[in-house]
């Protein structure tokens, strides 16, 4: 799903740059704006090139299940209460 969205982004912005570029040179044909702003098809100024939305690496969520550490898991991240206790003192006396 996101990399159809991803794609769309990608089609609309350069029709959008594509259509800014017909307004601002309108007596240019097709091949000069193509050669001058167009190499490899995505729209580039020099060493500046358009952000291109289709090149997100997208990662799909993969379901572990009890794989996964959470701080409510049964005898993980269990402090002994006295410690809690002299860390909590020393905390206070500063």
């Amino acid at each position: 799903m996101s990399g159809r969205t991803f794609s769309y982004l990608r089609a609309y912005t350069w029709r959008r740059v594509l259509s800014w570029l017909r307004r601002e040179h309108p007596k240019a044909n097709w091949r000069w704006l193509r050669r001058r702003y167009l190499p490899r098809w995505w729209p580039t100024d020099g060493e500046t090139a358009l952000y291109d939305p289709g090149s997100v690496r997208i990662e799909y969520y993969r379901y572990r299940g009890a794989k996964i550490a959470t701080p409510w898991a049964q005898g993980r991240f269990q402090r002994d209460p006295a410690q809690m206790l002299e860390r909590l003192q020393t905390l206070i006396a500063r």
